[in-house]
């Protein structure tokens, strides 16, 4: 779960970097990962409200969590559960 909460902080800043044109790459690839990972999805939760997030990617990370979240939802409705790292 470790590197898995490294690897969430390391998207995070290229997320958060501004000048960084694979912001989009990153992004897939953090959705992949909370998507397959509870810790980090439960990681991502908490990092997403950190106050030094500039604002644009304050709102993709919360894009990232809501899809996260509908999908939950939808597996939830079938009587599959999330799977645990």
């Amino acid at each position: 779960m470790h590197s898995d909460c490294v690897t969430v902080d390391e998207l995070i800043f290229e997320i958060a970097d501004y000048k960084n044109n694979y912001a989009e790459v990153a992004v897939e690839k953090l959705k992949r990962l909370c998507s397959q990972s509870y810790g980090a999805y439960g990681y991502l939760q908490d990092r997403a409200h950190d106050a030094w997030l500039p604002d644009y990617a304050r709102n993709r990370l919360r894009d990232v969590l809501l899809s996260i979240a509908i999908h939950l939802h939808a597996f939830q409705e079938y009587g599959r559960q999330y799977p645990r790292a």
